[in-house]
């Protein structure tokens, strides 16, 4: 399996899951592709789960577009991806072949800084009912 990353940003009542794709360029950069979800929270384990697992198989399903928005703000119809991000938390949900699945909490500077500390393993295969829980402990985390 190769890397795929879905961000999701988080804020009041609202969970916004958004695929990546690789831009070619240097090597391989990861972006967010035009694949945006969103539920509710709080909301049930399944289908927070279902949404999750919807926007992760849409990875690498487009090229990301190079220009200066960013999916989230054409999401939110706003200008700027700093007014887009404000107020909001951001768990990585990602899986690569050596390590599996993972959520990593992250802490608000200037854009993101994962807290590798405290990201959460979840092995190669994902158990219903323990993705959600691990995305609840995740945004719990992150600051």
């Amino acid at each position: 399996m190769e890397y795929k990353q879905v961000d999701i940003y988080v804020y009041g009542k609202r969970i916004i899951m958004i695929a990546n794709g690789i831009i070619n360029k240097w090597g391989g950069i990861i972006a967010n592709i035009d694949v945006v979800k969103e539920v509710e929270n709080p909301n049930s384990e399944e289908q927070i789960e279902s949404a999750l697992e919807y926007v992760f198989q849409k990875c690498h399903s487009l090229t990301p577009v190079e220009n200066d928005i960013t999916p989230l703000e054409k999401y939110l119809g706003v200008k700027g991806y700093e007014k887009a991000i404000k107020g909001k938390k951001l768990v990585i949900y990602s899986c690569d072949r050596e390590e599996g699945y993972s959520l990593t909490p992250t802490k608000k500077q200037k854009g993101f800084d994962f807290l590798d500390d405290k990201k959460i393993h979840l092995g190669h295969e994902i158990i219903k009912g323990n993705l959600a829980k691990a995305l609840r402990e995740a945004i719990e985390n992150s600051k």
